[in-house]
């Protein structure tokens, strides 16, 4: 995970300009995905991870970053429909088992997604991203600490933008020093605007690098 950390600090200035674009209202969201897909491709082949300029190649970007949105959804709609069905018996259930049951959907969602859309990358075949083979992949050691080493990396990308804005709420608890408050203040704001611009893409960008790498396994 490190090296692909460390391959994503080096990238910096693009992961700097991902994160201004996908601020663009789903146009910078689709093209977003569509640059990371082509990144994720490279890295699933164990190529040498190239990130291309921003400008290359913008249409198709932006096609297959749709078309993740359509696989996503593909993926979602049936996960909602078991969920709703479940709802049904709202009367004989426990409420609590409605929250266990859709975390455990989602939960499903999120982890099997990378290696779907990594599948799809391959050859940007949409019918690739609803193959069985791709669970063959989703099972394996390598995938799972690949993705574990994911959710502890974005987890502390967050924990920068929450840790300071726990300070702050601390802060006005605090009848001692009525001007603690601001300093945390200025503290939450910076590290905020550190975390939208650039920390959150920054695991995006290397959590890609990591689960594709341990997806592609160099046999492409």
């Amino acid at each position: 995970m490190f090296n692909e950390l460390n391959r994503a600090i080096k990238e910096s200035k693009t992961v700097f300009l991902l994160s201004l674009i996908v601020l663009i209202p789903l146009l910078g969201i689709f093209y977003t995905y569509g640059y990371l897909l082509d990144v994720a491709r490279r890295a699933s082949k164990k190529k040498k991870i190239v990130f291309t300029d921003l400008e290359d190649d913008v249409e198709n970007k932006f096609i297959r970053g749709l078309l993740v949105w359509v696989i996503q959804l593909a993926y979602f709609i049936p996960l909602l429909i078991i969920f709703l069905l479940f709802a049904l018996f709202a009367s004989y259930v426990e409420t609590i088992f409605y929250v266990i049951l859709a975390g455990i959907l989602y939960l499903i969602h999120i982890y099997c997604m990378p290696a779907i859309l990594i599948t799809y990358c391959q050859k940007y075949k949409l019918i690739d991203a609803f193959s069985t083979k791709i669970f063959a992949k989703v099972f394996t050691k390598d995938y799972l600490i690949a993705m574990i080493y994911s959710a502890l990396l974005s987890f502390a990308g967050l924990a920068v933008f929450l840790i300071p804005l726990l300070l702050l709420i601390w802060s006005f608890t605090i009848t001692e020093s009525s001007n603690l408050w601001v300093f945390f203040l200025v503290l939450t704001i910076l590290c905020t605007i550190l975390y939208l611009f650039y920390l959150k893409m920054l695991a995006l960008v290397t959590v890609v690098l990591v689960v594709s790498k341990a997806y592609g396994d160099g046999r492409k």
